[in-house]
């Protein structure tokens, strides 16, 4: 709902105090009617504080009229029977959105995953050593969804749906059903970052870049994307076409392959940070290139460690490529 609550309890509250003044009909309520019977949507302490608080907050989104008199309240006290409030018609259209979208499934579902990927931008989430758990997720703002708090099993299946596509990274969903532990992948940045968290938007938008492209280096081409096999056939797919989001696929693809090569966990770590700061380098409104240019020595200096010649063919072909391309990106986003 909102960017600026303090926590889920705070969403939960604020949310159901506009919805019950919806039900209240016109003119100015106190909130101390609705609190009678929800205390356990309080704190202990600093009840006029965080009141006040939620009142000026939807009041700034417009949902509520502003209220001179709420400035007069002591917020150190915990009295609220003289907070008083009346909803406006944009916010009773809100509440009956609200109200709405608590049993449309498809529409839940979207919000899960969406809130998924920001929960994990909003605390940096980016990396293995960042990673946060379910219960990260139920303190959090973004668990909250028409006025209560997404399900374990909402929260599970967002979060293998997005797994399946990349977008976090974590165990295996049938190893998380006590728990989660996950953090944001470079595509799932790009996704908050390009696309508001709007997974099947950005995802729709790679599949059309991809389909849409046919340069790249050739080793195996199959509409414009570059395939490479490893080990028992397996194939990683990427293209490597001047588009941010294709670039960082790129880095993405080659990093998953050098990881085939067992590093041991100081070059893991290394891999980690080099693939980062190349897709932030990428992902800058002005990219330098100097990122890539580490992380492709990087790729390079790995082939000498014992690839086969196929793969060290594929690799070197597509990390020029993505060398290539960053140097255009560069030239264009960055002078």
């Amino acid at each position: 709902m909102s960017n600026d609550s303090v926590n889920a309890q705070d969403e939960i509250r604020r949310i159901r105090i506009l919805c019950w003044l919806a039900e209240q009909g016109r003119g100015k309520y106190s909130i101390r009617t609705f609190a009678i019977k929800n205390w356990n949507l309080w704190p202990k302490s600093l009840i006029n504080k965080k009141t006040i608080d939620d009142m000026k907050y939807l009041a700034a989104k417009g949902w509520i009229e502003d209220e001179p008199t709420w400035d007069q309240i002591d917020p150190r006290g915990a009295d609220i029977s003289r907070i008083l409030a009346g909803i406006t018609d944009a916010g009773r259209s809100k509440a009956q959105d609200l109200q709405r979208v608590r049993t449309d499934k498809p529409s839940r579902a979207a919000a899960c995953r969406a809130s998924v990927l920001w929960w994990l931008y909003s605390h940096d989430a980016v990396r293995s050593g960042r990673s946060l758990s379910e219960r990260d997720f139920f303190e959090d703002k973004n668990s909250v969804y028409g006025g209560g708090q997404f399900s374990h099993d909402e929260l599970l299946a967002a979060y293998t749906w997005l797994r399946g596509r990349g977008l976090v990274a974590g165990p295996d969903p049938d190893d998380a059903q006590r728990s989660i532990y996950t953090y944001l992948t470079d595509e799932g940045v790009l996704c908050v970052d390009r696309y508001e968290g709007q997974a099947d938007n950005y995802l729709e938008a790679v599949e059309r870049q991809q389909s849409d492209r046919s340069r790249g280096p050739v080793i195996n081409i199959h509409g414009g994307q570059v395939q490479m096999a490893t080990g028992d056939y397996a194939q990683q797919t990427m293209s490597v076409g001047l588009a941010t989001e294709q670039l960082v696929l790129v880095i993405q693809g080659l990093a998953e392959m050098i990881r085939g090569f067992q590093l041991d966990s100081g070059q893991e770590a290394k891999m980690e940070k080099l693939q980062h700061d190349a897709v932030a380098d990428v992902i800058s409104p002005r990219p330098s290139g100097n990122a890539v240019r580490r992380f492709y020595d990087w790729v390079l200096e790995c082939l000498t460690q014992g690839a086969s010649a196929a793969v060290s063919a594929a690799i070197t072909a597509a990390a020029n490529g993505m060398l290539h391309d960053a140097e255009q990106l560069t030239h264009t986003l960055g002078m």
